[in-house]
C-alpha cells in the first residue's frame, strides 16, 4: 500500500499505525513537504 501524505506529524503516526496494526513499512520518503509512505499489510 502507497500513501502520500502532506502532514509533517504523519511521520510520527504511521510509524506507530504500522507497529500497532502488525503492518510492516516498507519505505518511507520525505521531500517538499510531501511524505510518501509504503506498507506491506498483513
Amino acid at each position: 500500500l502507497k500513501v502520500i501524505a502532506t502532514d509533517a506529524g504523519s511521520q510520527r503516526d504511521f510509524r506507530a499505525f504500522a507497529q500497532l496494526a502488525g503492518h510492516e513499512l516498507l519505505r518511507e520518503e520525505a521531500a517538499e513537504g510531501v511524505y510518501r509512505y509504503w506498507l506491506r499489510k498483513r
